[in-house]
């Protein structure tokens, strides 16, 4: 189901999970969730723009391993967010092995309904 922007937020909200936009503060306990807008998609009908849909990523980043995505998984699925399959991306971050795991979500533009 296409979900705005503000319902992917309250969805955010809902999980408890400490979340930013596009950075986290420095002082930010794991783990949290990042959300940054990528770009936007065009849906066309004939030769005209009927729908415009805003790309968002969703970054959960984590000391963790990747069974602490399954709550925030079963989230998405019940309030029926399509999204795209995790990928963890490791790295290290002031000594610590940290992961980022990232999917993606489309939301509706509300100008466009």
């Amino acid at each position: 189901m296409l979900i705005s922007l503000e319902e992917l937020r309250n969805i955010l909200k809902q999980s408890k999970i400490p979340y930013y936009r596009d950075n986290a503060p420095n002082n930010a306990k794991y783990p949290y969730l990042i959300y940054e807008y990528v770009q936007d998609l065009n849906v066309h009908a004939g030769n005209q723009i009927v729908r415009e849909l805003q790309e968002y990523q969703l970054s959960y980043i984590t000391v963790g391993v990747e069974s602490e995505l399954d709550p925030f998984k079963k989230l998405l699925h019940d309030n029926k967010v399509i999204f795209s399959p995790f990928n963890g991306v490791p790295y290290d971050e002031n000594d610590l092995t940290i992961t980022q795991f990232v999917s993606y979500v489309r939301c509706k533009n509300e100008k466009w309904v």
